[in-house]
């Protein structure tokens, strides 16, 4: 038996799977026990989109396989969703799915490949279906460094900023009152 923990809007929930069994159905029973629909979600393990077809001991790598425990990345997105909560933007700028750091992207074989990010994250195999839903960011989690109360999509007028001296984000209160001899810039244009 392995144990699988599914990252999943901060919460882990765990399951435990034998290596015969497909993903497909190790997704589903993800699904059913945190009750979501199969359709608005996608699957990430060792930087890669899983492929539902396969068995697990054909993903699992040698470390986990030692273990016995594996991590997957659950990452969700519909459109209806999106379109209501305004919190939900598509970033203008090739963002790591994994620490929404910039990266690099690269097309080989019709599939994107996601790279060069400052942490060396690699994710491959992407469909471009796929690929929009790893670019949708939640403004609700752009968190003022100072105060840790304000987030970009509660400020006024969506007005964030980040300082170029400390490495911080800021809201525009926390913006007035510290870091006032650094280069503070607007928050879209960080990257």
């Amino acid at each position: 038996m392995t144990q699988i923990d599914f990252h999943y809007k901060g919460n882990i929930l765990s399951l435990h799977c034998q290596k015969e069994e497909k993903m497909k159905d190790i997704f589903n029973s993800f699904c059913k026990k945190a009750s979501i629909n199969i359709k608005f979600v996608f699957f990430l393990y060792d930087g890669q989109i899983l492929d539902d077809k396969l068995q697990l001991r054909n993903i699992i790598n040698n470390e986990d396989e030692k273990k016995n425990k594996m991590s997957i990345l659950v990452y969700s997105i519909d459109k209806k969703n999106m379109e209501e909560n305004n919190s939900l933007i598509k970033t203008k700028q090739t963002l790591c799915p994994i620490c929404l750091e910039n990266a690099k992207i690269k097309f080989f074989n019709y599939l994107i490949i996601i790279y060069g990010c400052k942490n060396n994250h690699k994710t491959e195999n992407i469909l471009l279906e796929q690929y929009e839903k790893t670019q949708i960011i939640d403004e609700e989690k752009i968190i003022c460094s100072f105060c840790k109360q304000r987030n970009k999509e509660k400020s006024f007028n969506k007005k964030f900023y980040f300082c170029c001296t400390c490495k911080q984000n800021l809201c525009q209160i926390c913006k007035d009152y510290n870091c006032k001899n650094h280069i503070i810039i607007n928050y879209e244009f960080k990257n």
